[in-house]
């Protein structure tokens, strides 16, 4: 990998303990890491580690499935748990936060249903769940629901929020940001089965390059010194939706990509 002043300053100050973290992550890179100085303040101050399991579905076939998405796949659990295992070999927690878009398929396949019907259903399903150890299981709407008390309510450490989904989905729209034209382009290359074959592309990557943003923005309010680890594909395009790791949260790649 290639760093710059910036990110050799910031990987020298770890101490040994948590270099030795930080050289998993590096060992284990599929691509470039986004954010190495925030990526290494995290490693210190032990913070949450999400990622996002992309659940089933189908855009004109409005039918929830029994499971949680990808990430809960044997295989994909087998990844997961070595990847835990080796950070905690040298001293790292191996606690993860999985978290399960419920509310994708209103916002970005347009579904008809009740957004309570499907976050009603994935609760039912997370209940009969057999979680791994060292994962807790979130769902997208509960983490934005705590996320929006704070317009309200915000702690006294830290200034409120200042982005509700519907102001990031206008500055995305009045921004016309690149790496929008970007998904544009992927997904017209490789259609996504889930979207249907009626729905205008470049509507359905504009609600998908909000969501990503809002969840960059969200996560990083609630926690600002955490990572996420990608798993979605290919992070070249995935990546920049999220915003700039100083809007967003650092991320890594420590899986193979692969077609989905």
């Amino acid at each position: 990998m290639k760093y710059d002043k910036c990110d050799r300053q910031a990987i020298k100050s770890l101490s040994s303990h948590y270099q030795r973290i930080f050289k998993v992550f590096e060992r284990r890179e599929q691509g470039e890491i986004s954010g190495i100085p925030e990526l290494c303040n995290a490693i210190e101050r032990y913070c949450d580690t999400y990622l996002f399991s992309c659940v089933s579905g189908n855009g004109e076939i409005e039918k929830l499935d029994a499971n949680l998405g990808v990430l809960f796949s044997e295989g994909w659990k087998k990844r997961i748990r070595g990847l835990q295992c080796e950070l905690q070999a040298v001293g790292g927690s191996g606690l993860i936060r999985v978290v399960v878009d419920d509310t994708e398929p209103v916002r970005v396949w347009q579904w008809g249903k009740d957004q309570c019907e499907i976050t009603h259903w994935y609760r039912k399903i997370i209940a009969g769940t057999s979680v791994p150890q060292k994962w807790i299981i979130e769902l997208w709407s509960d983490v934005e629901s705590n996320y929006l008390t704070y317009f309200d309510s915000p702690p006294k450490s830290c200034s409120p929020p200042r982005y509700r989904y519907e102001d990031v989905d206008q500055i995305v729209r009045e921004k016309g940001l690149l790496s929008l034209h970007h998904l544009v382009e992927h997904m017209r290359r490789h259609p996504n089965k889930k979207l249907g074959n009626k729905q205008n592309i470049q509507q359905v990557a504009l609600r998908r390059a909000v969501q990503y943003r809002f969840q960059g923005i969200v996560l990083k309010f609630l926690s600002p010194h955490g990572m996420l680890i990608q798993t979605e594909t290919p992070s070249r395009i995935k990546d920049p939706l999220y915003g700039h790791p100083s809007e967003s949260l650092p991320i890594v790649h420590p899986f193979s990509e692969e077609r989905r």
